[in-house]
């Protein structure tokens, strides 16, 4: 007669005994018990997982630490509309029938972690599992922190590729097929919610980039580092964290790719083939302002996106003393990080009752958010209306929403479109992707007179913003090329970039450069029959004084407001992702490199305080032409909706500026 059991209890005590686990061991577990078989006595999983519990802490005593991993990815499915909190003690593991029972009992705390929480449970669980950073795999992270102990790893039903530390060692070594990117939501501490920032090292969306930890596994029972014990019908390896760490490391420093799939590849065009988009070729005619505004003006021109690198690209077509710079998606520049690129392949909304389209991005692209997370499928009004937006003031318009900071998915309507949602349930789609790519931009430097500089600078990003950009663009463009006929008394450096993020990426570069700096002139809003505008942070930068001087001779009516540089590189709120023990990080990055030879990063370690140290908030100057900094439609109407467009253009108006901008930059 066959046993309905396939070991008993007191086995699993031997078994652990017999692998080296031993009283006072601390121990980090992953767990797959079915492939073990069932223990005796086990009438639920419930039931297995206690047995294993038991028989663990038997055999370690009270005075070691059980860590199990409960990874729940809650802070991945949070979005603006519908935010989703986690709550350590609430928040289930996704990850197996153990982590999730484990999590769950009293004795047991949890890390403050809303994508890869940990649990732990003994005397060192507190220590190792507090305060941690808003890095699940950086610098001070938990599997950081573990190479301070004694710790063994125990692979219940598993083999040795299960490893906790695979994508820390992946963030040291900053490999190529991995990348920073940021998350927002919500942590429950006690009764209260924190609304933070975090950052998570995902995976480029490759088939060479998959994890594959199972070579490393190879060496680990080679150089003796983890060891085998049967148990029921498979059995478990139990390996010394530290060497195998730190054998990994040293491995990973001859190759990168170590731990994935591979083959070693160019992510870069990898991604780029994955996409159902194709890299986009646009032809300029010959300069002319007004035939370039209308034709960049059809372009989406997202932040990170073919349809502006294509811009890029085009504009150098015709102005080849411009060098295309970049930076790839999630360094860190200054205290942002850069985004994936966006892609979008068609959006809808339908009224499912009359089959009615209300949105659709072939006929208008501001229709759905710029970095839309995709979504399909029916919803009830009640939730779809947490996902539109509209402009209340402006009932013809839609709004150009980004959402690359708060990630969601949504549409922006008119009034009249929202008034025609009058059924219960609607169809949506949102087909969109994101890729690994390179945010790029436009430089090139006029020499002057004085070593010392004034950086030109306009943004290109869309969709629409006519005004609100396309005018700074072409203005700058004009000035670049009467700048190569005469010579500046200020060295004229021209950049064309995104918004928000472009100028921060610069400097991240250039901040040497950026010492020889006099000023930061950004162009923008040049179009339209309002105030010469003059936003600052420094009433004390001399160019500021300059140009009030030559508007004054001009006999022109201006502003001065002060709030330049916030307008400028904040973007709705600075995303920085904030390290209040700075400087306890530095220490630990040295702690490393001597105490176990690994190399730390530093490039993570920018808060928004080091903008103020390299002066940058003196230094940025807005000039655009603007309603009164106090009017309801400050500083234009339909600023950042689809009004923005060519047909709003004055162009009379912009020639004027231009002719402005002139007398000041290149004095007879």
């Amino acid at each position: 007669m066959l046993k309905k059991y396939h070991f008993t209890y007191s086995d699993i005590v031997k078994a652990l005994k017999k692998g080296g686990l031993q009283k006072g061991d601390n121990v980090w577990i992953f767990s797959s018990l079915g492939f073990l078989g069932r223990p005796e006595g086990a009438k639920t999983i419930e039931d297995v997982c206690k047995i294993f519990h038991s028989a663990i802490r038997e055999v370690i005593g009270e005075e070691g630490t059980i860590f199990v991993p409960t990874y729940s990815y809650t802070i991945g499915r949070n979005l603006a509309s519908e935010p989703v909190n986690f709550d350590p003690k609430e928040e289930p593991a996704q990850i197996g029938p153990f982590p999730e029972y484990f999590r769950k009992l009293p004795s047991v705390i949890r890390s403050l972690d809303p994508m890869m929480p940990i649990a732990g449970e003994g005397p060192l669980a507190k220590e190792v599992l507090k305060d941690v950073p808003p890095n699940s795999y950086g610098h001070d992270s938990v599997y950081e922190r573990l190479l301070e102990y004694p710790i063994k790893i125990l692979t219940l039903g598993l083999g040795t590729n299960w490893i906790p530390f695979i994508h820390y060692l992946d963030w040291l070594h900053k490999v190529p097929f991995r990348f920073d990117k940021l998350f927002t939501g919500g942590v429950k501490k006690g009764e209260k919610v924190e609304y933070l920032n975090w950052v998570y090292p995902v995976r480029t969306l490759i088939e060479e980039s998959y994890p594959w930890a199972y070579r490393a596994g190879e060496v680990a029972k080679e150089k003796g580092i983890c060891k085998f014990t049967p148990l029921g019908k498979s059995g478990f390896y139990l390996c010394d964290y530290r060497r195998y760490l730190l054998e990994v490391y040293r491995l990973m420093e001859k190759d990168k790719w170590f731990l994935a799939k591979g083959p070693k590849v160019d992510v870069f065009q990898k991604e780029l083939e994955r996409l159902k988009e194709k890299p986009q070729k646009l032809k300029l005619p010959e300069f002319e302002p007004k035939q370039w505004i209308k034709i960049l003006g059809n372009q989406r021109r997202d932040w990170v996106s073919l349809s502006t690198d294509a811009v890029l690209e085009a504009i150098r077509e015709h102005f080849r003393e411009f060098e295309i710079k970049e930076v790839p998606t999630g360094e860190y520049c200054l205290s942002w990080l850069v985004p994936e690129r966006w892609s979008l392949y068609d959006a809808k909304l339908i009224n499912t009752e009359t089959g009615e389209v209300i949105a659709d991005t072939s006929r208008n692209s501001a229709s759905v958010y710029s970095y839309s997370k995709p979504f399909e499928g029916e919803v009830d009004k009640e939730r779809l209306l947490k996902h539109i937006a509209t402009n209340s003031l402006l009932p013809d318009a839609r709004p150009v929403i980004n959402v690359a900071l708060d990630r969601d998915w949504g549409f922006s309507l008119t009034k009249e479109e929202i008034i025609r949602l009058t059924a219960k349930r609607y169809y949506v789609k949102i087909d969109t992707d994101y890729s690994y790519a390179k945010l790029k931009w436009l430089e090139t430097v006029v020499e002057g007179k004085s070593e010392k500089e004034i950086i030109i600078i306009s943004f290109v990003d869309g969709p629409f913003k006519v005004n609100e950009h396309l005018t700074g663009v072409i203005a700058l463009l004009k000035l670049l090329k009467m700048a190569k006929e005469t010579k500046p008394n200020y060295t004229l450096r021209f950049l064309i970039t995104v918004s928000g993020i472009g100028l921060p990426c610069w400097v991240e570069k250039n901040k040497e450069i950026l010492q020889k700096v006099e000023t930061i002139l950004v162009l923008t809003s040049l179009g339209r029959e309002n105030l010469f505008t003059l936003q600052v942070s420094n009433l004390q930068n001399r160019i500021v004084e300059m140009f009030l001087e030559n508007l004054r001779g001009l006999e022109k009516p201006y502003q001065l407001l002060t709030e330049g540089f916030y307008k400028v590189l904040t973007y709705g709120g600075n995303p920085f992702v904030y390290y209040p023990h700075k400087e306890e990080l530095q220490k630990r990055i040295e702690h490393l490199e001597s105490e176990f030879g690994i190399k730390g990063r530093r490039d993570f370690l920018h808060t928004a305080e080091e903008m103020f140290e390299l002066e940058l908030p003196q230094k940025v100057i807005v000039f655009g032409r603007s309603l009164p900094g106090n009017a309801l439609f400050f500083p234009f109407n339909g600023r950042r909706t689809d009004m923005d467009t060519f047909e709003g253009m004055d162009w009379e108006v912009f020639g004027e500026t231009l002719e402005i901008l002139k007398s000041f930059l290149l004095p007879k």
